[in-house]
């Protein structure tokens, strides 16, 4: 009930519009291009990219009326919030990441919202990594927060090229089907991204 009451407040302040495109979509592109770009010592990639989406994600979930007030049934959460660094000034904006983020956020899913509209990859991300980790950070304190948000941002970013193929009831050739385009799919983002940024190459990889 607590995560339903959570997804409920999440929704509406990821759809507002900001700038022609809706809060997730701003969302995805700031989440790819953070990540991606964030450069730091002494800590492992999984953590600096990881922080700095929970640090955006706030940030902008903030903006859409969220503060840690709505966590109240998150203590842990609500802790591990206060002590997360601010949103890292990143340098540059690398327009090939962003015409990758924009297909990644504008894939049309199966799944249908409640106004009778196909969600799209970016609502489905922006909402997973809003809920994930919070209920990471309460109930799963065993598992590295860092890695849980920095997954639920990217799990899907094959479907920029690959597309969004339902998983529910694929008989065994179609899962096949689905596995060898998403294989080649995760290649051409590292033909064309693996040079300059390895790392999150890495991370896409890791999580596949």
């Amino acid at each position: 009930q607590e995560l339903v009451q959570l997804s409920d407040k999440v929704y509406p302040a990821i759809d507002q519009i900001v700038n022609d495109e809706t809060r997730a979509r701003r969302m995805m592109r700031l989440g790819i291009q953070v990540v991606a770009l964030t450069v730091g010592v002494g800590r492992d990639y999984r953590t600096r990219a990881g922080d700095a989406w929970i640090a955006v994600q706030q940030q902008e979930l903030s903006r859409g009326g969220i503060t840690t007030k709505d966590y109240v049934h998150y203590p842990r959460y609500q802790q591990m919030l206060a002590e997360i660094p601010c949103v890292p000034d990143v340098e540059f904006w690398n327009e090939s990441l962003d015409d990758l983020a924009q297909k990644y956020a504008d894939i049309r899913r199966a799944t249908i919202a409640s106004n009778g509209s196909y969600e799209t990859d970016a609502t489905h991300a922006i909402h997973l990594s809003a809920l994930a980790t919070a209920y990471a950070a309460e109930y799963h304190p065993e598992l590295h927060l860092s890695t849980v948000a920095l997954y639920a941002l990217i799990h899907d970013i094959v479907e920029a090229y690959a597309g969004d193929t339902p998983s529910l009831g694929l008989n065994k050739k179609q899962r096949h089907e689905k596995a060898r385009i998403e294989k080649a799919a995760l290649k051409r983002i590292e033909r064309e991204f693996g040079d300059k940024f390895p790392e999150f190459i890495q991370a896409c990889k890791d999580y596949e």
